[in-house]
């Protein structure tokens, strides 16, 4: 039986269009302008919705995404109270996925089992756990969990290590286009291209590309090569050091960005 992530790539390829997927801090930059991004989105082209649950201490996160898990743990964020959001959010749009980007500290805190519970029935369709190395996923995720495993591959990722993370993957692979943390660099795309031309004798499943997608240019670029771009760090930002009260005209703007970049990729 194939997931709605799966289904929703399927679909994409019928129609020559490649994902749109932003990504989004949980309660940033408040409860309500977080809200209103997440169910605003799927009008302005995202084809599905990344969420990071906020931790102190994101080591795969640049400076942007460390600030704002900061600011929504600050004003009190609560995993229970994501899952719900999400829940709420699929009640209005059942056919666009929600993957949950976090660490593995948070889950085993709140309760691995449970968690995964929680997070079906509120309709969570993939998980990313960016320090949960493949070769531990057994020791951490039970194998009966139905929720897509989204993996990481990265410019340093050694060849022989592909079939491992292949055979402990579903939905999708996140390809992080350059070294180091997000929001750091500007992809290349001819050293992207080659890399990913390795990659794809040995993985089968759909390949989104993320990291330093700041623009609509870039996001074309990434995607004429990929199955999708994730943008996270260029969404967010212009909410930190900004006044509240201008937190409704950057919401409207940002919302604008993710349009007009669904319309360079697919329509441009």
């Amino acid at each position: 039986m194939s997931t709605l992530i799966q289904q929703t790539f399927e679909a994409l390829k019928r129609q020559g269009k490649k994902a749109i997927i932003p990504f989004l801090t949980a309660d940033f930059p408040n409860r309500d302008h977080f809200l209103q991004l997440l169910h605003a989105l799927p009008n302005e082209g995202a084809s599905m919705i990344e969420i990071g649950i906020p931790f102190s201490d994101p080591m795969a996160d640049g400076t942007v995404i460390q600030r704002t898990s900061e600011q929504a743990i600050k004003q009190g964020f609560q995993l229970n109270q994501c899952l719900n959001d999400v829940a709420e959010f699929k009640q209005i749009h059942p056919g666009v996925p929600i993957v949950l980007m976090t660490y593995v500290n948070p889950l085993m805190q709140y309760g691995m089992r449970s968690f995964l519970n929680n997070a079906l029935t509120a309709q969570v369709d993939g998980l990313l756990m960016v320090d949960a190395p493949p070769e531990h996923h057994h020791r951490i995720i039970p194998d009966d969990t139905p929720l897509n495993m989204i993996r990481l591959v990265t410019p340093t990722t050694d060849t022989s290590r592909l079939s491992v993370i292949q055979d402990n993957a579903s939905g999708f692979i996140y390809y992080v286009s350059v070294k180091g943390i997000t929001g750091s660099q500007v992809p290349d795309a001819s050293i992207v291209s080659e890399h990913l031309s390795m990659i794809k004798h040995n993985i089968d499943l759909p390949m989104v590309i993320g990291f330093g997608i700041s623009n609509a240019a870039i996001a074309k670029e990434m995607a004429m090569i990929s199955d999708g771009v994730v943008v996270g760090s260029s969404l967010i930002k212009p909410y930190l050091d900004a006044p509240e009260v201008d937190y409704s005209m950057i919401t409207k703007q940002q919302l604008a960005f993710i349009a007009d970049m669904h319309q360079v990729v697919n329509h441009g």
